[in-house]
């Protein structure tokens, strides 16, 4: 059974990371781990099937069984938001039907990635999409991955669309975050979520609504008293949570110079507190040497080893 879906959606939506083992199957003790996990530090939304997850390089097999035990853990406990980014309207809305059928509550979906786009074909391919969306969609800018991605004009006409929630905005730019804020500050019903988790406090200060932070999956604790002490004005109840979130971000998912460091460290160190398998989906290949040490020590700076 889903989960009543709330409106705006506000609060911590962890990017969930796929628990893989090293043959490629599913880690599901540990996938039950990281959902319990997750839920006790107060997460307010789960997000699977996104860049954290590696989902580009997950079979479509793969990732309806992730969703099918995603929401079969969750039991409608928090609202669970499946990632559908595809280049093909038909692909995504393939894996939108899978989500729905699993009970999820909405669907994600990014620009197209491969052929270059103009933001009136983006605007197109959401229209397009739209129409066949079984459940509520959140759009997703993350140009880091897409290149393209949907500008300020494009955003306003595709949240008018029936079933649109909102936005999670990766681009980075905070002035282009404030507008959207600013946009939609007379829309109840639509939230306005921060990708990159360093900008959490800041995004909130600005009005939005939260953020889907990647750090939860490694240590929930922190990004949700961030939260708390965002909408508390309690910048003095942040600041220790957040000097020790800074330290996954600086010292974790920088400890390759390959862009998938990230998720290759968050994973590394998942493994060593112990919450999942740390397979990835090939091609990637899991962190070992003296990059792995780094992590181990990065881990016990910040209290969590």
């Amino acid at each position: 059974m889903s989960s009543e879906l709330p409106r705006p959606l506000r609060g911590i939506i962890p990017p969930l990371v796929t628990p893989l083992n090293p043959d490629g199957s599913l880690d599901l003790p540990g996938l039950d781990r990281l959902i319990d996990m997750l839920l006790q530090a107060g997460v307010h939304g789960l997000f699977p099937l996104g860049t954290t997850g590696e989902a580009p390089h997950l079979g479509r097999g793969l990732r309806a069984e992730f969703l099918g035990h995603v929401a079969r853990i969750t039991r409608g406990r928090v609202p669970v938001l499946a990632g559908i980014t595809d280049s093909s309207v038909d692909e995504a809305a393939w894996m939108a039907a899978r989500a729905a059928d699993a009970g999820c509550d909405a669907v994600v979906f990014a620009a197209p990635h491969y052929y270059p786009m103009t933001q009136g074909e983006l605007t197109g391919y959401a229209f397009s999409l739209a129409k066949r969306l079984p459940l509520p969609f959140v759009i997703y800018n993350i140009p880091f991955c897409t290149r393209d991605y949907f500008e300020f004009d494009a955003v306003r006409r595709i949240a008018d669309l029936p079933g649109c929630l909102g936005v999670k905005d990766s681009t980075g730019d905070m002035d282009f975050y404030q507008s959207l804020v600013g946009a939609f500050r007379d829309r109840a019903d639509l939230t306005v979520l921060m990708g990159p988790e360093e900008r959490l406090w800041d995004a909130v200060m600005m009005g939005g609504h939260g953020a889907v932070t990647g750090g939860a999956n490694l240590a929930p604790e922190l990004f949700t008293g961030i939260y708390a002490a965002a909408v508390a004005n309690k910048p003095e109840d942040a600041a220790p949570l957040i000097a020790r979130s800074q330290i996954i971000s600086n010292r974790i998912y920088s400890v390759l110079p390959e862009r998938s460091g990230y998720f290759r460290g968050l994973k590394c160190a998942m493994e060593m507190r112990g919450i999942c398998a740390g397979g990835l989906a090939a091609p990637f290949e899991p962190i070992a040497g003296e990059p792995r040490e780094r992590i181990r020590r990065a881990l016990i700076d910040a209290g969590l080893l």
